[in-house]
């Protein structure tokens, strides 16, 4: 008997380690990206209940890349985390959205890895970048994240397009996620089963192959799966921009938005109740708040607008470079000086840059190309050293 219990208490220890080792878990159970992003992840119709460990592809077919992201054990792209930063470390975590995240550009060329490099051993950088968010998911993210990951500071990068709110709802910022801590006696197996009974989904020790961020036809999240829409729109979209919005290659929403854009960066800019309570929720946790401009690629240069014009209606392509398009970089300046927010509106350097070196974003797609982040990166990496 005591020899079948030491032989059954082997593979019993045997199975915790193999159950270890294929399923690992994050120190903090249900802090994950699904709880703040509104995207559509996945081919069905429901969200998971983690991205732990999964991935996926942002393509444009046009511009010739198809760049992996690779999300850690919380859904975000970046290394694993540790809820403690390492001894002796000032904590930067950087907060937006797929400018932060680094769509269109490999993983070691974002404006967090970037600064992270630039930084060295005495700085630990977090990317929380949601691809496809807003202000109200940021401010629910910072909520959860700043508690369990404490911070020293906050970078908050607002891209031109992002919808600011005119009034801040209280609820973005209250009853932080309070997670479960897993325990170290607690055998894997038996928290492996109960997350699969619940419904969760349990991320392995391996990622998950890539599914595509953009949707092809036909699914509901492609507007193109709408043939009214698709026959509309293919009267000025050139061939080979069509295929590829169709093949969920290129981003549908980038079609013909110049107009939008032109009247969207003319309009008033209310966000002073936003960081105002953002900064109070973060100053009560001993983490300050810093916050930077990133602007579109047509108020940085007009050589866009050729290329824009294959996927626009001839009289929508116009310049952004004009006084009246940068109303909510000067508002933004404004309203940072005044509640004392350090601020740092890259047009300006962005401009300069893109005169001297050449292209930063790409030619089609929005984002910027890896050498755009790391001008930025760098750039915002020497504004916060130099505090």
């Amino acid at each position: 008997m005591t020899k079948f219990l030491l032989t059954a208490a082997f593979f019993l220890v045997l199975l915790e380690i193999a159950v270890r080792t294929v399923f690992p878990l994050p120190e903090a159970l249900g802090f994950d990206r699904t709880r703040y992003s509104h995207m559509g992840f996945t081919p069905g119709a429901q969200t998971p209940s983690s991205l732990g460990h999964a991935s996926f592809t942002w393509a444009s077919d046009p511009d010739g890349f198809a760049f992996e992201h690779a999300l850690n054990l919380y859904g975000f792209r970046d290394r694993e985390w540790t809820l403690e930063a390492p001894a002796g470390a000032t904590r930067v975590a950087f907060v937006g959205d797929s400018f932060v995240e680094g769509f269109s550009a490999p993983a070691e060329d974002t404006i967090p890895a970037t600064f992270a490099t630039l930084a060295g051993n005495t700085v630990d950088v977090l990317n929380l970048g949601l691809g496809g968010s807003d202000l109200p998911a940021y401010a629910r993210l910072l909520r959860d994240a700043v508690p369990l990951f404490e911070p020293d500071d906050v970078i908050l990068v607002i891209f031109a397009n992002d919808v600011l709110p005119t009034r801040v709802d209280p609820a973005w910022l209250a009853d932080a996620l309070e997670p479960e801590r897993p325990s170290a006696w607690t055998p894997r197996l038996y928290s492996v089963v109960r997350r699969i009974a619940s419904g969760q989904r349990v991320p392995r020790r391996w990622h998950e192959p890539p599914f595509e961020f953009l949707a092809s036809v036909p699914d509901p999240r492609n507007p193109w799966t709408d043939g009214r829409t698709a026959g509309r729109l293919e009267a000025f979209v050139q061939p080979d921009v069509a295929r590829a919005i169709r093949a969920g290659r290129f981003n549908p929403v980038l079609v013909d938005y110049l107009p939008w854009f032109g009247q969207h960066l003319k309009r008033p800019f209310d966000i002073e109740d936003y960081l105002v309570a953002l900064r109070a929720y973060l100053e009560q946790r001993g983490t300050s708040l810093w916050v930077v401009y990133v602007p579109t690629k047509h108020q940085v240069s007009d050589r866009y607008l050729e290329t824009h014009a294959r996927f626009s209606p001839p009289e929508s392509v116009t310049s952004l470079m004009g006084p009246e398009f940068q109303v909510q970089a000067a508002l933004l300046g404004e309203t940072c000086r005044a509640l004392d927010i350090p601020l740092l509106d890259l047009t300006p350097a962005l401009r300069e840059a893109e005169a001297k070196d050449g292209p930063l974003y790409w030619n089609y797609d929005d984002h910027l190309r890896p050498a755009g982040y790391r001008e930025v990166g760098a750039l915002v990496y020497a504004w916060w050293s130099a505090r």
